[in-house]
């Protein structure tokens, strides 16, 4: 790999690259602009989208002053794009810990993640597309939840969903151990049931009490641990729940959730059967494609669900 391509790829997923591209940029303007004023009165609209055009015109104008770095950084960028298009058999990811970019062989990539997706402990191939369905189920619930006026108009139409795409599944590599196993990660972006388990979500997380043992993060952790003192005799120990999400019973997270009705109830409009009822369509649509195979995770909660963290997080706690 060419080291300007490696200098590039090093500055990680989230640095942002000198702006270059006109086009580009006047469409954003534009669709900004013509977001922000959709709720507007008509004359209002028609009177800003008047004053812009002119705007809109010098951009077309403008000539971009870009430093020295930030050229070489462009150069550098499409140096990467010639060389990722000249060889297809390698893939750019993040990997699973330490912010890294890493490079790998399509081939070992793609043999990896056929030989975690084919545990058929796990997973199971689906030969039709359920989409559909699951966009009906969903359209069923929520419109049965505003007939009754469990959510307003507004939650509907925010929940709905009519054109969604399946949970798409990826690996990245766990570089920390021998021979760079994947960890599968499930995209559910977009997906029909994104924004349902992130309205579930939301109700549980604030309306549970936080648990005394629970550790946000390693900072967390040090704060509470820094004044402790533990005699000679004593050890600390760290276990780890191997692929946590994949061996939560369903059943067993739905009792957690009804445990903590008394709490939910507080701030949620939806009765428990109905919320429950919902829980359990959530966690049982686990469906997610690979490589234009669509597959089902056969046993526990959803992997890249928004639900399964908090799901997993209180059904942890009970055991």
């Amino acid at each position: 790999i060419p080291q300007e391509v490696q200098g590039l790829l090093q500055l990680g997923e989230n640095f942002s690259l000198p702006t270059m591209n006109k086009d580009a940029i006047t469409m954003e303007f534009i669709k900004c602009v013509d977001n922000n004023i959709g709720k507007l009165p008509a004359h209002i609209r028609h009177t800003i989208r008047n004053r812009t055009n002119p705007i809109i015109n010098n951009l077309s104008n403008y000539t971009f002053k870009n430093s020295p770095l930030e050229r070489e950084i462009i150069n550098a960028s499409l140096a990467s794009k010639n060389f990722i298009h000249d060889n297809p058999d390698l893939i750019f990811t993040r990997a699973d810990k330490g912010n890294v970019t890493v490079a790998l062989d399509k081939t070992d990539y793609m043999n990896k993640m056929n030989a975690l997706l084919n545990d058929k402990n796990t997973y199971s191939i689906v030969n039709k597309d359920p989409t559909k369905k699951l966009i009906r189920n969903l359209h069923e619930t929520l419109a049965r939840w505003k007939k009754r006026d469990y959510i307003t108009d507004s939650n509907y139409k925010r929940l709905n969903c009519t054109d969604g795409v399946l949970p798409r599944a990826y690996g990245v590599p766990k570089i920390h151990k021998p021979g760079c196993p994947l960890r599968i990660i499930v995209s559910s972006k977009n997906s029909p049931l994104y924004e349902i388990a992130a309205f579930l979500h939301n109700v549980i997380n604030n309306s549970v009490p936080t648990a005394n043992s629970r550790i946000d993060n390693s900072f967390q952790l040090v704060e509470k641990l820094k004044n402790k003192h533990f005699p000679d005799n004593h050890k600390l120990l760290s276990l780890d729940v191997v692929s946590l999400f994949t061996n939560v019973p369903i059943d067993l997270a739905l009792e957690s959730v009804t445990k903590r009705w008394n709490s939910i109830e507080e701030k949620c409009t939806i009765p428990r059967d109905e919320f429950l009822s919902a829980v359990r369509f959530v966690l049982d649509s686990t469906y997610f494609t690979f490589d234009n195979v669509c597959y089902q995770q056969t046993f526990g909660t959803p992997m890249g669900s928004p639900l399964s963290p908090v799901i997993a997080d209180i059904t942890l706690q009970d055991l």
